[in-house]
């Protein structure tokens, strides 16, 4: 194999990106605690990616096996209403995309998890 090989450079010189349908929302950022909501429209998939310190302030009865929550464990957000709810409104164009994913605004969204 000819290593100087145009073909070579063209796959090894960029890492292409692994989803280019994905779009995320991060609700929480706060130190090493992190809140993050991820749509992949390819798989039509929602799911939303939370951090170990934030795992472990979750109550024993409301921790999944893993750091990623599906539609049905969105519920355990409430745990962090009052900091999610203060991240999104103040951090840059965070409440327009919140209304852009799920269709409403934060009160609405805390009454349908």
């Amino acid at each position: 194999m000819n290593i100087e090989s145009n073909n070579v450079v063209e796959l090894f010189g960029n890492c292409p990106p692994v989803c280019q349908d994905e779009d995320f929302l991060t609700l929480l950022e706060d130190g090493e605690d992190y809140i993050v909501y991820v749509r992949n429209y390819v798989t039509s998939q929602e799911v939303i990616l939370v951090s170990n310190s934030i795992m472990n302030r979750l109550p024993r009865d409301l921790r999944p096996m893993t750091n990623v929550l599906f539609v049905c464990n969105f519920h355990v957000l409430r745990q962090f209403e009052p900091e999610i709810r203060q991240y999104v409104l103040l951090e840059s164009n965070s409440l327009n995309l919140f209304y852009h994913f799920f269709g409403c605004g934060l009160t609405d969204f805390w009454k349908t998890i």
